[in-house]
């Protein structure tokens, strides 16, 4: 992930969280079909959406009510769809200050996550400012499958709690309790002379 990360283009400078999501539904739909074909084992789904910033086209910091829609109406193909393993949505914001877009952020990620599983973009609007989206958002609430954080400190214990929550554990394996084990398949065959 280090290596991917530092890979990234710098040189962009648009927040557009719908793309992330998108990429997501096409590698969740190729899960679902593997399993079905019996290729894989049937998994939990589970999407992150981490951003630094709000939903914004290239070189603006202002609201695009357009990019949170998308994002919206994406995470919710995510979370209802069979072809998607209704995929459970965390959704994680790493910022300082967001101004007046505060509210339209905070709506937008909670709405995306599964804080609200029913929750879709109805509409959106350019004529307000910050811009605006309508949500329909059925049964849900704020905190949950949303965090908020203020600094590295945070990531740790958010991914964490996203594992535990995802079906992991939070167990510390001491020196003494690992166990290597090698396992060589049956067709596996040295070369001639090396032992």
């Amino acid at each position: 992930l280090t290596t991917k990360a530092n890979q990234l283009d710098s040189t962009i400078k648009q927040t557009n969280p719908a793309v992330g999501l998108e990429k997501a539904k096409t590698y969740l739909a190729a899960a679902v079909a593997a399993e079905a074909r019996k290729e894989r084992e049937v998994s939990t789904k589970t999407v992150v959406l981490f951003t630094d910033g709000c939903p914004a086209s290239e070189g603006s910091t202002t609201f695009d009510a357009k990019y949170a829609y998308n994002a919206v109406r994406d995470a919710y193909d995510i979370k209802n769809g069979a072809d998607y393993g209704k995929a459970t949505v965390f959704t994680i914001g790493l910022f300082t200050d967001l101004g007046n877009n505060e509210t339209e952020v905070m709506r937008y990620m909670n709405y995306a996550s599964s804080n609200y599983p029913n929750a879709t973009a109805t509409s959106y609007s350019t004529q307000t400012n910050p811009e605006s989206v309508t949500y329909t958002t059925g049964d849900g609430t704020w905190g949950g499958k949303y965090f908020q954080m203020a600094g590295d400190d945070d990531l740790n214990s958010i991914f964490t709690a996203i594992a535990k929550e995802s079906g992991g554990n939070s167990s510390e394996l001491t020196e003494e309790s690992l166990v290597d084990v090698d396992v060589v398949s049956n067709s596996f065959a040295l070369p001639s002379g090396e032992l």
